[in-house]
């Protein structure tokens, strides 16, 4: 067996440490003892701080269900579906990526796997869950030359006053090491997004990370955003280890 697939064997029999970890020093020591210098097919690029700090902002927020635009091979699914116990929603435009997610999420019933457009896919959410709940959305559904992002944080910031929003690829503003995409030359940002427009009410806090890009001991070291809307007084009570690694700003 390839070293990448021993290692991908030997972090799905354990995600209990990155479940538990309370700091990021916790999640470095866990990865080193897997004993492995690539996350590829593990989920999030492969970037386990990032998939730490979700699984956290995750539970610590109170969200209930985890929606995921852009499943492409299904990693980040299976992931979420093995660290939490929450349903799970997740879209998928491309047919033959679609077929290979659904099958690779079928063991799970927690998953539902689509066949969408993401925008398609969010208009129909509140079908498929209730407007009380508060959803975790993971957007990455933009790889391709469409960037649907507009449109998706459009459908959320109507329908979902308490949500968590993950803009993945994105610029992470100073911090150059962080990956980001690059649309019709232009860097996939908050300025070209407008994200005020979409999450109007003053309860809006758009964060981004902290830590250095090279304190991702795996992964592709991509940049991203967290936006939490309506969740302020929890979000004042986050863990530490948790806090320190993020940065925010109020939208206005």
């Amino acid at each position: 067996m390839s070293s990448i697939g021993s290692f991908l064997q030997a972090y799905l029999r354990n995600l209990q440490p990155l479940v538990l970890a309370q700091s990021l020093a916790d999640v470095q020591e866990w990865i080193r003892r897997l004993g492995m210098n690539n996350g590829a097919g593990v989920g999030c690029n492969g970037d386990l701080v990032r998939a730490w700090l979700v699984v956290r902002l995750f539970r610590s927020l109170g969200c209930t269900a985890f929606v995921e635009t852009g499943t492409y091979m299904g990693a980040t699914a299976v992931l979420m579906a093995r660290a939490l116990k929450s349903p799970l929603l997740s879209c998928e435009l491309s047919r033959k990526r679609w077929l290979i997610a659904w099958l690779r999420c079928s063991a799970f019933t927690r998953i539902t796997v689509r066949h969408e457009d993401s925008r398609v896919f969010l208009d129909r959410l509140p079908a498929r869950i209730p407007h009380s709940s508060v959803p975790f959305f993971y957007l990455d559904a933009h790889w391709e030359s469409d960037l649907p992002l507009d449109g998706e944080l459009a459908i959320i910031g109507r329908d979902w006053p308490r949500c968590v929003v993950l803009i993945d690829d994105f610029v992470v503003p100073g911090r150059p090491d962080f990956g980001y995409d690059v649309y019709d030359g232009r860097p996939l940002s908050a300025e070209r997004l407008d994200l005020a427009s979409s999450f109007t009410g003053g309860d809006s806090l758009l964060l981004y990370p902290r830590y250095e890009a090279s304190q991702e001991l795996l992964g592709a070291r991509r940049g991203y955003a967290v936006l939490v809307r309506g969740l302020s007084e929890k979000l004042a009570r986050l863990n530490h280890g948790i806090a320190e690694l993020l940065v925010g700003e109020t939208l206005h």
